[in-house]
């Protein structure tokens, strides 16, 4: 592991005094100094540490841990370590009997897919390190990567001891999956072959996401998540998917969402959640619009939908829409359906299919006598209070069919929904 390595010792009754320590080690210049007992002393080394700036790999890291970074991730950045190691008096090698704390500050730090990763340079990786770069002038540019998923400058601290590690993250200006992140942090931890992060906060979006617990079982590449968004700026949040650019809707966004899967593949995706959105302009989602053109109905301009409420599952690959209500404008609309979740498919390109519900009179929710004979449903009645329309095609190219005869079923849920969700108006 060193190269080369030079020190001043002093030898003490019970051991060494190492002092002055300058040493190449995996091609990484190391300054320290610490301490070295006697076997029969049945004391622990321990030493202090100190590294120049270095490229980093993900080779690097699977030597000491091989089974952190899964196959076909890489990592690029420039890093600075300090901190301080111990080991047991009969220390044979490797992790076993080393623990420590670690400090590392990178900087231009990039986590990617990399498609020339493959189980042979990982099997490599485990059985030694090439030499890494020392410092130099140009530190390495992360946003050039065009593979790179998480990219930015910050700290982290590692406390490892044999086969598991934790610690915390810091990191600011932070480049996550094509998402500007201003503040991020999370604590981790890893024992093979789970790898798990708690209390992770991020700000985005002009808003706070956060999660209480994400695991990844590295054997198998499966996950398991949670997620709560909390005054995420909507046009903004579309923006970022390349979806609506033209005419991206406005609110704030409140959301909960529970998730596991397989790896990247959306159509392992299984769970749901909930979203609220306040304080919008809404009527400029493309889908509302057609709908109400079909209808005949006018956009509003004095009352614009201000508010939204939705709740929805996903599994095999479809986000199945189980309540979507629009409110705040003079009527209210009401979403049902599925929009496809597809593997490799583009998100203008993902199938849907919807049933739309709105009212024909605007102050139709003030006439509460009214909507509570709806419980006796007479299709007569129905065609007198409601218009509804299928939605079918895909995201980006879609057709939009007047319903002659309503749909019971989802007339009823609309107004239960309504009842359970909305917060009453004040007289």
């Amino acid at each position: 592991a060193a190269e080369s390595a030079g020190a001043s010792l002093l030898q003490k009754e019970e051991g060494i005094t190492v002092d002055a320590f300058v040493g190449l080690v995996y091609g990484v210049v190391v300054q320290g100094s610490g301490y070295l007992p006697f076997d029969d002393t049945g004391k622990k080394a321990h030493v202090d540490i100190e590294t120049e700036a270095f490229d980093v790999s993900r080779k690097q890291i699977r030597t000491f841990f091989p089974d952190v970074i899964p196959d076909k991730v890489d990592m690029i950045g420039r890093a600075r370590l300090f901190g301080t190691l111990q080991a047991d008096p009969a220390f044979p090698g490797g992790r076993e009997g080393l623990s420590g704390e670690i400090f590392a500050e990178l900087k231009d730090a990039a986590v990617m897919v990399s498609g020339d990763a493959t189980d042979d340079d990982a099997h490599e990786g485990m059985q030694g390190c090439e030499p890494l770069s020392i410092a130099g002038d140009s530190p390495v540019d992360a946003s050039d990567t065009a593979s790179g998923i998480l990219s930015g400058d910050g700290t982290v601290r590692v406390l490892f001891s044999e086969d598991q590690l934790s610690g915390s993250m810091h990191f600011h200006d932070l480049q996550a999956a094509g998402m500007k992140v201003d503040r991020f942090s999370a604590d981790f931890g890893y024992r093979a072959p789970e790898l798990s992060f708690q209390n992770m906060h991020l700000r985005a979006f002009g808003g706070s996401i956060s999660s209480e617990a994400i695991r990844i079982q590295t054997d198998e590449k499966t996950w398991e998540a949670d997620f709560d968004a909390v005054g995420v700026d909507l046009s903004d949040l579309i923006r970022s998917l390349g979806v609506l650019e033209d005419q991206s809707p406005e609110g704030r966004l409140r959301a909960e969402l529970s998730l596991k899967g397989h790896g990247p593949d959306t159509e392992s995706f299984r769970g749901g959640g909930k979203a609220t959105i306040e304080d919008g302009k809404l009527y400029s989602f493309p889908i509302l619009v057609a709908v109400l053109r079909v209808f005949d109905l006018r956009l509003p301009t004095q009352s614009p939908v201000t508010d939204a409420y939705g709740e929805f599952t996903v599994e095999g690959g479809v986000v199945s829409i189980d309540h979507l209500l629009f409110t705040g404008g003079p009527i209210p609309i009401y979403m049902e359906g599925t929009i496809g979740l597809q593997s490799g498919v583009a998100p203008g390109n993902q199938p849907i299919s919807m049933i739309v519900t709105t009212t024909r009179n605007e102050g139709i929710l003030d006439q509460i006598p009214l909507v509570n004979l709806l419980k006796q449903y007479t299709v007569d009645l129905l065609r007198s209070i409601v218009f509804q329309a299928r939605v079918t095609g895909t995201v980006g190219d879609y057709r939009v069919i007047h319903l002659s005869n309503p749909v019971v079923d989802q007339v009823r849920r609309m107004w239960g929904f309504f009842e359970t969700t909305v917060p009453p108006q004040e007289e």
